[in-house]
């Protein structure tokens, strides 16, 4: 395989082509390190979601709003056309509670509940396990987490 980029010799994206044609970057060529396993299954399931889920593949203009829920906190809700909304929730600081939960974007659509749909706590990333972030005492966000909740009906 022959270099075709001029960036530093080892630089995880330096590019390589073959002769044949087709090209990859150092970060697909590269065998992936036991210590880093979890991180790249992480990265890896975040690129997947971001291009196959119904609500974030198409990035659409007034598809998203914020807000923020603490010094460290903050929750978007990306709208979907079929009440298949998305909320990211990110805690970037110590564990928060939230009580009461008062900001709008939390709030499910009629009939539904938030369950979760992917969350950087699972033990495959390395995580300690999921738990619901919404319960009969309001909304609990662990910290240093980030998670994604999509919409359920009560039945499901």
């Amino acid at each position: 395989m022959q270099q075709t980029s001029g960036n530093t010799a080892g630089s995880p994206w330096e590019r390589t082509c073959s002769p044949r044609g087709g090209c990859m970057s150092g970060l697909e060529a590269r065998p992936v390190r036991t210590a880093d396993a979890e991180m790249y299954t992480l990265h890896r399931h975040l690129l997947r979601l971001r291009q196959t889920d119904a609500v974030f593949r198409p990035q659409r203009p007034g598809g998203m709003d914020g807000a923020v829920q603490g010094p460290e906190a903050f929750v978007l809700r990306f709208f979907g056309v079929h009440n298949n909304d998305r909320l990211l929730v990110v805690n970037l600081g110590s564990d928060l509670h939230l009580n009461p939960a008062s900001e709008p974007l939390l709030a499910p659509l009629e009939g539904m509940d938030w369950t979760t749909l992917w969350s950087s706590e699972e033990p495959r990333y390395g995580g300690d396990g999921v738990t619901p972030l919404e319960d009969e005492d309001n909304w609990h966000l662990p910290g240093h987490t980030a998670t994604v909740l999509r919409p359920r009906t009560h039945q499901d």
